[in-house]
């Protein structure tokens, strides 16, 4: 198979009826196609129904194509505080979002940072570190869960 006929099956893979199958294509997409064919698709797929193909499309998206201003606000809109036990959209959404522009990540990283779960506070010393907030992850690194249990994640590890 030639790499132009790789490249477009990947990208047809995209809309495979199955979720698992378009979340490894998005995955592939990232490492092969997105310099030559850009970041359209990823946009598209994270409206995508099953979420771990739109949660990948999204934590693609916080590294690839950050010149594109028009991406970097329809992240920004996607990274809202999560209300409720939804959480992983806006989470995900808040982490690439403090990649692509640390400056507007750090308008809600008190209200990522102070969430009632503990998970979106975890995610928000994520997006800490990656936005380089030094003094941020040093406030998670003593956050109520004061453990690193070795099987599950914590605020404290995150940080």
């Amino acid at each position: 198979m030639n790499e132009e006929s790789r490249l477009q099956s990947i990208q047809e893979k995209l809309n495979d009826p199955n979720g698992q199958v378009r979340y490894e294509a998005v995955k592939a997409y990232v490492r092969r196609d997105v310099r030559s064919r850009g970041c359209g698709p990823l946009l598209d797929m994270i409206n995508d129904h099953d979420t771990h193909a739109a949660l990948a499309a999204i934590d693609a998206l916080g590294d690839v194509c950050k010149e594109d201003a028009d991406i970097t606000i329809r992240i920004a809109a996607e990274a809202r505080t999560p209300v409720g036990l939804t959480w992983h959209r806006e989470a995900h959404a808040f982490v690439a979002l403090a990649k692509r522009s640390p400056e507007r990540a750090a308008i809600s990283m008190e209200a990522f940072a102070s969430h009632p779960n503990w998970w979106v506070r975890m995610y928000a010393a994520r997006a800490a570190g990656a936005a380089g907030d030094a003094v941020r992850l040093d406030k998670l690194a003593y956050d109520v869960q004061r453990q690193c249990p070795r099987k599950r994640p914590s605020v404290r590890c995150a940080a």
